[in-house]
């Protein structure tokens, strides 16, 4: 095949060129995707991604969820569990549940139950809906007290500090976000059905 580029005649040969192009740009990506996860990833032990499907579906708040990760509001980088807590559970991503149950289950004054779990922990206590999607927990949580390993640990309260501080979420789809603290920060979960 013969082409002309500013009156250069250039000669093209079609011999498994466009198959080799095509390896390359997928390697390339392949690469790219790699050195940007990295690259974005906090400083310390990186998490392991939690796999979830996000399916068009309406779920209200209250159902059981699992956690998918904390991300800072804005940012695409997800905080991933721990990938040492998967191995308590034979490295299998699935069999890792942190689950926050946001109950029915009335206590008194317009309370709902609340439970769940860390990695190592539990979780029981209570919370209220408000307005305007906020929500917030009442009283003292209550939490088993397992040891595990620092990073497991630190993650663990990370997740239930962040329950505590929760003031408002929002809901798409199968997926529910809970902002906490200053509102800058959010963790992400998806509903266990």
């Amino acid at each position: 095949m013969k082409q002309f580029q500013d009156g250069i005649e250039l000669v093209m040969y079609n011999t498994g060129q466009k198959y080799k192009k095509n390896a390359m740009k997928k390697l390339l990506i392949a690469f790219c995707f790699a050195f940007t996860v990295l690259a974005c990833a906090p400083e310390g032990q990186p998490g392991c991604p939690v796999v979830y499907e996000v399916k068009k579906t309406n779920v209200g708040i209250q159902t059981s969820w699992r956690l998918i990760g904390f991300r800072t509001k804005g940012s695409g980088f997800i905080d991933f569990p721990p990938c040492e807590a998967y191995a308590s559970y034979g490295n299998d991503v699935d069999n890792l549940l942190i689950r926050l149950n946001l109950t029915e289950n009335q206590t008194g004054d317009g309370d709902f139950e609340l439970t769940g779990n860390g990695i190592s922990n539990s979780i029981v206590g209570r919370y209220r809906l408000g307005q305007n999607q906020t929500i917030g927990t009442v009283g003292n949580l209550s939490t088993t007290k397992v040891g595990g390993s620092a990073i497991n640990t630190a993650y663990e309260n990370k997740y239930f500090q962040a329950i505590v501080l929760m003031n408002s979420y929002g809901i798409s789809n199968n997926i529910l976000t809970l902002e906490f603290g200053e509102g800058n920060e959010e963790m992400i979960f998806v509903s266990i059905n």
